[in-house]
């Protein structure tokens, strides 16, 4: 089955016109229409009496509207009534005639059709709204749409955006203009800084102040890429109201600058990177009075002013007298340069517009003889700000909603547009971007990308690498010209900065950092980087670097930061070096999220995941290692001599979180949670090799904090220290009075015999015998078959890290504790156990108890038992990564995880 577009032709007697004669007309207005769709490419595949049935590709569909069209004015021109119907679907080809009930559908829609329509079926009208209007609709069977034949074609509509008059500032700012208007003609300020949101009407204030003044020069100083690129706003603006570089040195020399100031000027046209001072000297030669007029710099945006040419800028304002407008958002700070200014800077808000002032603005744009409801409507969607109202007008002439009506005014092509809601300006261009076809959206997006205001033989070298040609080039730019969403010809921009915000937010990612790319590739092309002074170096890293190539950016944008420092321009370089640290890490972010990790061995193989097997993996992965058994308590070294100077530091026994130098994994040793584990490695790190971490702070027992120690933290561990020296002797005593083969109780609540790889360690911390009990310290090391050794084992660890054995769950034991349980190891005989009490010496160990009650109710698929295991491990204060492990598994047994 193909896909083709149905046109179906249908002739609709007249009264009063039968016989041979209009037989005759007849069958020659059916060869006419046969022979015109062979011409035009089309299928003809069936033809009965006067309807004529002809299908068409798909990518053809405009071609097909068109040829309608003309049959439709040829037959009205000759007084034939016709109607055709087209829809679109699949067809089947059977010995050379198609089939299918795309064809029946047609057909009905050309039998609904009246006199003189083209009546379209759903899928041809999508596919034909970006170039063609539409009319009533039709109902039946099958619904449709007529094309407009008033007003069929939408560029035709599209282009009486051109015809708009410009917008002057509304009387709301009336306020403002005669306060900027005292100040200048006082002279008691040069500095005027309008604040509010995009489009509010700075550019229209500055033009109306103008207007006032007839000894005015006015220069605007756009965006720098990025607002990073150095002299980059300057170069800009001078390419823009000069042409080139030759030609502004030829005016300059004509003003009477002098030759040193015309050709620095030039060359910073030219894209070399000049000394500030140099620069300032030239600029108050380009920027002074002249003829009794006064220069007018218009900084807009001026957040993406670069900050070398804002520099270059204040700095020739001390040599010369020229006026400084600069538009900034309302909430944003004002560059330090311009806050630093040591004479009087005057800010104004512009407040958003009445009612009354969107009508006034949307009457001036549409003109005198447009009908005062639609004024009125247009200003309503447009909203509080000169853009808004301003892209309201251009979106509904686009959108085909208002049509040029007789005179210069405007009216509607069929009715209002429903509703009287404000629409954001953002969503008014979003609507507009929707109408351009692909490859003029493709060009509107290189635009924006650009240099505000580069050369045109640099937009079409991007082009070429993004595969548009000359021709595509040069017909999109200029449909983007005439529908106001570019202004120029030699040097195209966006025609305003929230329409290139716009689009740059709705570029994809990638396509954006390709586009970079382009640039950076054409730059280079040019010779960007062919100088040893650096032109336009900046310029050329910075679209590289966005283009995702950092190893060639990096040493240009290094380059340039050592040309900045040593032209003067220190804070430029500092924004710069931000900047590329920003970007880097971001560009490094974004390539992380956007390359998946690849997946483990085990998850390529066929076949969905096992609950068994997770459940399996799970239980291997909660089940403590059993016990190994204790070796022989070690030898202790001899005691240290500490010098008499220093005190000695508090016992082992009594610090309470300590974080011991461990050679191995800690989770190989202590059943520690991972947040715990984590929590102990960052304070380690941050208190240096060898410091200790108390509950009240930081201390190196040999370091200088030693001397610092409060009198209460010295009284507080000596105390702790007597305690603990008293647990262990009357535990030793009691160890001694044992038979030899009864294993000795521990002398801390949930601890239980070192292991192997806890005896080693406590071997590598324990400090000397007089350091851990002073003066009870016996005379000579124990015995190698005594267990009294003072040693700080695991059991103390986990006491410490979790607080006294009141505060620990009662489900996270000592990591030997729980073999030695199951095994029947420890003795609790001597040792009562109070029923009513919530804590117990030694018992059996909650994790092996909730791994039994996972395991059986998993198994059991008793989710309900298993849920409420798992929130007792969780009030219990268990570790919340292996809850939620089993929760996975949980889920995977309940089907729920594929």
């Amino acid at each position: 089955m193909t896909e083709h577009l149905v046109l179906w032709h249908r002739w609709l007697p007249r009264r009063g016109r039968r016989g041979p004669r209009a037989d005759a007309e007849i069958a020659a207005w059916r060869r006419t229409v046969r022979t015109r769709l062979e011409v035009a490419g089309a299928r003809v595949f069936a033809a009965i009496g006067a309807s004529v049935v002809a299908a068409w590709e798909p990518s053809e569909i405009p071609d097909a509207i068109e040829l309608a069209l003309g049959l439709l004015d040829d037959a009205e021109a000759q007084e034939i009534n016709i109607a055709l119907g087209a829809a679109m679907g699949p067809t089947t080809d059977v010995s050379g005639d198609l089939f299918g009930a795309v064809i029946e559908r047609a057909q009905q829609l050309a039998n609904r059709a009246r006199g003189g329509e083209l009546v379209l079926d759903a899928s041809v009208r999508d596919a034909a709204r970006e170039g063609f209007l539409f009319g009533r609709q039709v109902a039946g069977s099958w619904r449709g749409t007529t094309v407009d034949r008033e007003h069929p074609r939408r560029q035709e509509i599209a282009d009486a955006i051109a015809l708009l008059a410009p917008a002057s500032f509304p009387p709301i700012g009336e306020s403002i203009v005669a306060s900027c208007r005292m100040h200048l003609d006082a002279d008691t300020s040069r500095t005027f800084i309008l604040r509010g949101p995009v489009g509010a009407g700075a550019t229209e204030l500055v033009a109306s102040l103008a207007s006032q003044s007839a000894h005015t020069r006015r220069l605007s100083i756009g965006a720098a890429p990025g607002g990073v690129v150095p002299l980059a706003s300057l170069r800009l603006s001078l390419l823009r109201r000069f042409g080139s570089p030759e030609e502004l040195r030829k005016q300059m020399l004509h003003d009477g600058a002098t030759e040193l100031s015309a050709e620095t000027i030039a060359s910073v046209a030219n894209g070399e990177l000049v000394a500030l001072d140099p620069l300032s000297l030239a600029l108050a030669a380009l920027f002074g009075p002249r003829n009794g007029a006064r220069q007018w710099l218009e900084l807009d945006p001026l957040s993406l002013v670069d900050g070398a040419s804002l520099a270059a800028i204040l700095e020739a304002r001390t040599h010369s007298d020229f006026v400084i407008f600069g538009r900034l958002p309302t909430e944003t700070v004002l560059p330090r340069p311009l806050a630093s200014l040591d004479e009087r800077v005057i800010e104004h808000v512009i407040p958003p517009l009445k009612t009354s002032d969107a009508h006034i603005v949307s009457e001036e744009i549409l003109g005198p003889d447009t009908d005062p409801d639609v004024a009125r409507r247009v200003a309503v969607l447009g909203g509080d700000t000169v853009i808004g109202v301003v892209e309201a007008a251009r979106t509904l002439i686009a959108t085909g909603e208002l049509v040029r009506g007789e005179g210069d005014g405007f009216v509607w092509r069929a009715a209002p547009r429903g509703g009287a809601n404000m629409i954001s300006t953002e969503a008014l261009i979003s609507e507009r971007l929707e109408l351009l076809d692909v490859q003029t959206r493709r060009v509107l997006e290189t635009v924006c990308i650009a240099p505000d205001g580069c050369a045109r033989a640099l937009l079409e070298a991007v082009a070429a690498r993004d595969g548009i040609g000359p021709a595509t080039f040069d017909g999109s730019l200029e449909r983007l010209i005439r529908e106001a969403f570019t202004r120029g010809e030699a040097r195209p921009r966006p025609s305003s900065s929230l329409l290139r915000w716009r689009v740059l937010q709705l570029i994809p990612a990638a396509r954006s950092m390709e586009l970079h790319r382009f640039f950076g590739e054409a730059l280079a092309a040019r010779g960007g980087s062919s100088s040893a002074r650096g032109p336009r170096l900046g310029e050329l890293g910075y679209f590289l670097l966005e283009g995702g190539q950092a190893n060639e950016a990096q040493p240009l944008l290094a380059a340039e930061i050592e040309h900045l420092v040593r032209a003067g321009y220190r804070r430029a370089a500092r924004h710069l070096t931000g900047w590329m640290a920003q970007a880097a890490e971001s560009s490094e972010t974004a390539a992380g999220r956007a390359t998946p990790a690849p997946p483990p061995a085990e998850a390529q193989d066929e076949g969905p995941p096992s609950s068994e097997l997770a459940l399996e993996e799970l239980l291997d992965e909660i089940t403590p290692e059993p016990a190994r058994p204790a070796p022989p308590a070690l030898d202790q070294p001899p005691p240290r001599e500490l010098p008499p100077q220093e005190p000695p530091p508090p016992p082992a026994a009594a610090l309470p979180p300590v974080r011991p130098a461990f050679e191995s994994d800690p989770a190989e040793m202590l059943e520690l949670s991972e947040d715990d584990l984590v929590l102990i490695e960052d304070k380690a790190e941050a208190v240096g090799d060898g410091a200790l971490v108390l509950e009240f702070g930081e201390f190196e027992p040999d370091g200088p904090d030693a001397d610092r120690r409060s009198t209460a933290e010295v009284t507080a561990a000596e105390a702790t220290a007597a305690e603990v020296t008293a647990a262990e002797v009357a535990a030793a005593e009691v160890t001694a009075s044992k038979p030899a083969s009864e294993p000795p109780t521990s002398s801390v609540p949930g601890s239980s015999t070192p292991s192997e790889e806890n005896t080693a360690a406590r071997t590598r911390l324990e400090p000397p015998a007089a350091t851990l009990v002073g003066d009870q310290a016996p005379a000579e090391p124990p015995e190698e078959d005594s267990d009294a050794t003072l040693l700080f084992d695991a059991g103390q660890f986990m006491a410490a890290v979790l607080g006294s054995p009141e505060e620990q769950p009662a489900d996270v034991p000592g990591p030997d504790a729980e073999a030695q349980a199951a095994a029947g190891k420890v003795d609790t005989a001597d040792e009562p156990t109070d029923l009513s009490s919530d804590t117990t010496n030694v018992g059996p160990a909650p994790a092996r108890t909730f791994r039994d009650e996972a395991t059986a109710a998993i198994r059991a698929r008793d989710f309900d038992k298993l849920e409420r295991a798992l929130q007792q491990r969780i009030a219990a204060g268990g570790d919340l990564g292996t809850v939620g492990r089993v929760r996975a598994v949980a889920h995977l047994a309940q089907g729920d995880v594929l």
